[in-house]
């Protein structure tokens, strides 16, 4: 497995994060030209825990970034990487490619689908289930504000920077 493409992601990289988060690490890989042209399926993503990662083999990668998906197309704006190869490069540089209306439904619909299970679970609150819902809650504000952003400019600024605006600056 070649990484060419790897990230904090998550709280880290949205600055949320307190002194109880962990670090979220996401990235890309390549499959070796044999397994892909092998008869048998090759691995497309693999997730570890204890340090949080999760990898997608680049075709997958590419297939979700076209369906908008928001923890996807965000890896393709981060402010810094921990790895970043030639090719990873190549993805960054071509992310405007992954941009269309769809980016409507994904971001604003996963928001919505997220807003309305909080809603659901409101009525159980443990001091952890508070904390998790603020979480949760600053997730779903913080996609409301990214898509349209990303819609409008073609660019989204991961760090949350004003929870009221999104950076119209490119990036």
């Amino acid at each position: 497995m070649e990484v060419i493409l790897e990230g904090i992601v998550g709280s880290t990289a949205y600055g949320l994060d307190t002194e109880n988060s962990d670090v979220d690490i996401k990235g890309v890989f390549v499959s070796p030209t044999r397994e892909i042209l092998s008869l048998t399926p090759s691995v497309e993503t693999i997730d570890q825990t204890k340090p949080d990662k999760s990898y997608h083999e680049v075709q997958k990668f590419m297939r979700l970034a076209l369906k908008a998906n928001p923890s996807i197309l965000e890896l393709l704006w981060l402010e810094g990487y921990t790895k970043l190869t030639k090719a990873g490069r190549m993805l960054i540089d071509n992310r405007h490619l992954f941009l269309s209306k769809t980016i409507y439904h994904s971001y604003g619909g996963y928001a919505i689908s997220q807003a309305r299970k909080l809603n659901a679970r409101q009525d159980s609150f443990s001091s952890t289930a508070k904390d998790r819902y603020a979480q949760h809650a600053r997730h779903i504000f913080r996609l409301l504000q990214q898509g349209p952003c990303l819609l409008e400019t073609g660019n989204i600024t991961v760090r949350v920077q004003n929870r009221m605006s999104c950076s119209r600056s490119g990036a």
